[in-house]
């Protein structure tokens, strides 16, 4: 995200993990209060790895994100694979 200030962001992550043919609502995370203080104009990262629900092969994964901010550019996500041993 690039912030438009610098400020703490409070956000709500809702993430679900669902496969084409499953409920919508078949793995769900909501975590609310996640904070994160970002300066005004530096791309920054927010780590949600810990907030992930159980992942499947073949699951699809739908992300909503709210905060107390209503100017946030959020630019994508980015995954990183690692395989477990």
């Amino acid at each position: 995200m690039i912030p438009d200030a610098t400020e703490t962001i409070d956000a709500d992550f809702d993430i679900t993990a669902t496969a084409v043919g499953q409920d919508k609502d078949d793995t769900t995370a909501s975590n609310a209060g996640q904070t994160k203080s970002v300066t005004i104009d530096l791309l920054t990262e927010w780590d949600i790895t810990s907030l992930l629900p159980t992942i499947a092969a073949g699951d699809q994964l739908s992300f909503t994100i709210s905060s107390n901010t209503s100017t946030e550019a959020f630019l994508g996500i980015r995954f990183i694979y690692q395989r477990g041993t």
